[in-house]
C-alpha cells in the first residue's frame, strides 16, 4: 500500500494497486474499501476490469481488491485471463503494484513473470530467511537457494530472454 502511494506521490503518475492475495486478502480492509468486485471476479468473468478497479483511494492511485474467491485461486490465473488483466492495467497505469501471497503460488509465479521489479519484505526471523535460501543454523552459510529464490531466478532469466529487459529483485526489512 505504501509503495503504491509513494510512487503516485513522487511521480504524479497513475498507479494501480492489485490485491493478488485472494486466499487472505487485506488491502480492502486496510484501505476501508469494498472487497468486491475485484481480481477474482474479473478472472472468473463476473466483472469487468474497469468496474473492479476502484478509483479515488488516493490521488493517482486506483485499487483492484482481491474480490470474492469461489474455488481455488490457481484455477483462475491459468490461461490468458490474467495476462489480459495485466495488459489492460499496463495500458492504463504507469505503475502496477501487485501484492501477492508470500509463497510459491500460481499468482505469485504469474506476477513475477511479468514484473519489472520484485520487492520482498522480510522480518528478522529464520522463517523469513527461508524464503531466500536454506541456511546452516550453526555456520549461517547458505546451503542452497530456496524454491522462492529459484522462482525469482527463473523469472529473471525468462524476462531477459523474452524481452531483453531486466527484472530487479529487492529484499527489504519489513518494519
Amino acid at each position: 500500500v505504501q509503495l503504491a502511494a509513494s510512487l503516485a506521490r513522487a511521480t504524479k503518475e497513475r498507479v494501480l494497486l492489485v490485491d493478488g492475495d485472494m486466499r487472505s486478502p487485506d488491502v480492502h480492509r486496510v484501505l476501508q474499501i469494498p472487497s468486491s468486485p475485484g481480481l477474482a471476479d474479473v478472472l472468473a468473468g463476473e466483472s469487468t476490469f474497469e468496474d473492479a478497479a476502484a478509483s479515488g483511494w488516493r490521488e493517482n492511485v486506483d485499487v483492484l481488491p482481491a474480490g470474492r474467491l469461489r474455488g481455488v485461486p490457481h484455477m483462475l490465473v491459468g490461461g490468458n485471463t490474467l495476462q489480459d488483466v495485466l495488459a489492460r492495467a499496463r495500458a492504463s497505469y504507469r505503475f502496477v503494484v501487485i501484492d501477492t501471497p508470500g509463497g510459491h503460488t500460481a499468482l505469485s509465479r504469474a506476477a513475477h513473470g511479468r514484473a519489472d521489479l520484485i520487492v520482498t519484505p522480510m522480518n528478522d526471523s529464520f522463517v523469513d530467511f527461508d524464503m531466500l535460501g536454506v541456511v546452516d543454523p550453526v555456520t549461517l552459510d547458505l546451503v542452497k537457494p530456496s524454491l522462492y529464490a529459484l522462482t525469482v531466478w527463473e523469472a529473471r532469466k525468462a524476462k531477459a530472454v523474452s524481452s531483453g529487459r531486466s527484472l530487479d529483485w529487492v529484499v527489504l526489512r519489513n518494519r
